[in-house]
């Protein structure tokens, strides 16, 4: 299995984050989860900071951008999405979209976890859950507003096909 975190890493503060959330997973969650690499999917970040990883960087465009650790992943997509509304953002879609096509090219995967920067699992009750559901694409409730969360779901490749149809659908290919 495989941790995707979708990003856009734009000044030294969001750099850190990312880096305190690479370094949290790497040192609580991966023993227990039992994922073999983190994946970022790019949406155009100054490459300085993606060097300053130490991450393996590839781009869209089949380029190889830098060489670094072989359990942390850039896949840089060229062209920049803007947020463009509170719960609006492109860029996010596009590469949840378009996971399946990339798997077997840069990374090989039958699950992915999907965890943004922001979301730290603390209790081994959840990352058990999380670890159990082997079969769909699993969105989790917020239970306050009613609605299927995007910043934690787990991925099955049973369910790529969904996402697949889905990208044909906006014309993303």
């Amino acid at each position: 299995s495989s941790v995707i975190l979708p990003c856009y890493i734009h000044d030294k503060a969001t750099y850190k984050r990312v880096v305190r959330w690479i370094r949290y997973m790497d040192k609580h969650i991966k023993s227990r989860l039992g994922y073999d690499r983190i994946i970022l999917l790019d949406n155009a970040s100054d490459l300085k900071f993606l060097k300053k990883l130490d991450a393996t960087v590839h781009s869209d465009k089949n380029e190889c951008l830098h060489v670094g650790r072989d359990d942390l992943f850039v896949y840089r997509y060229e062209q920049h999405y803007p947020r463009v509304g509170h719960l609006n953002y492109p860029y996010y879609w596009r590469a949840i979209y378009q996971l399946p096509k990339f798997n077997g090219t840069f990374y090989q995967s039958d699950k992915y976890y999907w965890i943004d920067s922001d979301v730290y699992i603390v209790k081994s009750e959840f990352i058990e859950h999380i670890k159990s559901q082997n079969t769909g694409f699993i969105r989790y409730m917020d239970r306050k507003h009613q609605w299927g969360e995007s910043i934690l779901m787990t991925i099955n490749k049973d369910a790529f096909h969904l996402l697949t149809e889905q990208e044909k659908a906006l014309g993303w290919q």
